[in-house]
């Protein structure tokens, strides 16, 4: 199963890859936008940093983000979201060797997990572009479960991921939407490199 398209970045043996660390390429980035969700987001318009799965956030001090989660929060498979998600996640991009450039501002050894709905994000140095970067601005910070992908197997989680977005992919291939209800034709999926983002 799996939506079948041409061996590339956006691919995993032949199937798109919707590895939440791999979501640069043109072809995944969509689906992908819409199984997981990030930290923040940047309004388009005004260019603010706005509330996702996190809800607020504060500097420490110039390399000490603190990052306030949202709680209640579930996976589509009934999983909580919570900071050790967060945790998982971004020390999986920064330890892959296609996805580490985008986190390698994050000092993942001094990150700490506060509590369930608390993390504090460690820095090397201060840097500016940590909000672009946690709205997923460079591809690769959207957020899965840990549990279900420990549970599954990355390979299997690729092909069937385990978000916190209003879309789930069944274990066939088509991105089922949750509001309204939508099956979506795999095949269409590898013309969406040609489609502009979700707004």
């Amino acid at each position: 199963g799996g939506v079948q398209g041409h061996e590339d970045a956006g691919h995993r043996g032949g199937n798109l890859d919707l590895d939440p660390r791999m979501g640069n390429s043109a072809q995944n980035s969509i689906p992908l936008d819409f199984i997981y969700d990030t930290l923040v987001y940047i309004d388009r318009n005004t260019g603010d940093v706005l509330p996702s799965l996190a809800v607020s956030w504060e500097f420490i001090d110039p390399t000490h983000l603190k990052l306030t989660l949202r709680q209640g929060v579930k996976f589509s498979n009934g999983d909580p979201f919570t900071a050790e998600d967060v945790y998982y996640c971004f020390k999986r991009t920064k330890d892959h060797s296609t996805s580490k450039w985008t986190m390698s501002w994050l000092d993942i050894d001094n990150t700490k997990i506060v509590d369930d709905h608390t993390i504090v994000l460690a820095m090397y140095a201060p840097y500016s572009p940590v909000f672009y970067v946690l709205s997923n601005g460079s591809g690769r910070t959207y957020i899965a479960s840990k549990t279900a992908m420990e549970a599954m197997g990355e390979d299997a989680h690729a092909r069937t991921p385990v978000g916190t977005g209003k879309a789930r992919a069944s274990s066939n291939g088509p991105v089922i939407f949750a509001e309204p209800p939508l099956r979506v034709d795999p095949e269409a999926l590898v013309g969406w490199a040609d489609c502009p983002s979700p707004s």
